[in-house]
């Protein structure tokens, strides 16, 4: 129960939503029957966040947390072959919230190395999107279901698809390009690269609400090609490369908890990997280390 609490007082916050986040608490609880690993992911959540938030119960919170994200996961497992109309609400919501659940962990756990981090994010982005990828018939219904007030940043996005794309990422592109070490990754390396210029013009088209940013950077592994995600997996300097640029975006964005200073430590990772010939690709994500 005090999870459940924590998750009813808190959750638009530590789901960074500028509106209420009863809707989410309501399905998962009039679904705890049908989709009980909505509740339990709703559960898991809520510990790991608290973990965050006391220095003194952190441990056996996130043991908590990781308890009860092993059973969700588990229980959606034995579901996930029979979505169906009725269910496939509290599905895209178990995806969104397990989701950020296994992002906070592999961007704040310790790597030693990018090598470590790759392979960590990778697992990551295939969980994540595997899962999303059951509902994704049901995206239409989605968008207008009583969900629609939680997904600002859609509205956004299209506001923002009617405009000229920014100047940020406009130097490693023309980079990749023109580099002699191109190759059949740098397709994808591109289009990876367009969402983040993507992120970060949604990102200024309503600075003075706090939920956009951090929403469009958790969506940029939703929309990434699975060609990047294969180039990444196989440490193509280029997908290295536009990894940085992820990483500065994140480090935008540090003040949610799910990113941390997560950003940064990628950055360096990622400039102390790929040697000297990337460096003049990387001056963006490292200039953004300064911007306060």
């Amino acid at each position: 129960m005090v999870f459940l609490h924590y998750a009813m007082m808190n959750m638009s916050d530590f789901m960074a939503l500028q509106s209420i986040a009863q809707p989410i608490i309501d399905v998962a609880l009039e679904n705890s029957s049908k989709a009980p690993y909505l509740l339990d992911q709703v559960l898991a959540l809520s510990a790991l966040h608290l973990s965050t938030q006391d220095v003194v119960q952190a441990s056996s919170f996130r043991r908590q947390a990781t308890e009860l994200q092993t059973r969700a996961l588990g229980l959606f497992n034995q579901a996930k072959d029979q979505i169906s109309e009725d269910t496939y609400v509290p599905t895209f919501l178990f995806a969104s919230l397990l989701g950020l659940h296994v992002l906070h962990e592999t961007l704040c756990q310790r790597h030693d190395t990018l090598a470590e981090f790759v392979e960590d994010f990778v697992s990551y982005l295939r969980l994540h999107r595997g899962v999303r990828a059951i509902t994704a018939k049901y995206w239409h219904n989605i968008l207008h279901s009583d969900l629609q007030p939680l997904m600002h940043t859609k509205v956004v996005s299209e506001k923002t698809e009617e405009e000229a794309s920014g100047e940020d990422t406009r130097h490693l592109r023309e980079f990749l390009k023109s580099s002699s070490t191109s190759s059949t990754s740098t397709e994808a390396c591109l289009s990876a690269l367009d969402r983040i210029q993507w992120v970060l013009d949604i990102t200024k088209q309503e600075p003075s609400r706090s939920d956009v940013g951090p929403h469009a950077v958790m969506t940029w592994p939703l929309v990434i090609p699975d060609e990047y995600i294969e180039a990444l997996y196989e440490h193509r300097p280029e997908a290295l490369v536009v990894l940085a640029f992820y990483g500065a975006i994140l480090h935008r964005h540090r003040e949610f908890w799910i990113f941390g200073h997560s950003g940064s430590f990628l950055i360096y990772l990622v400039a102390r990997t790929v040697g000297s010939f990337w460096q003049y690709a990387l001056a963006w994500p490292l200039q953004s280390l300064g911007d306060v």
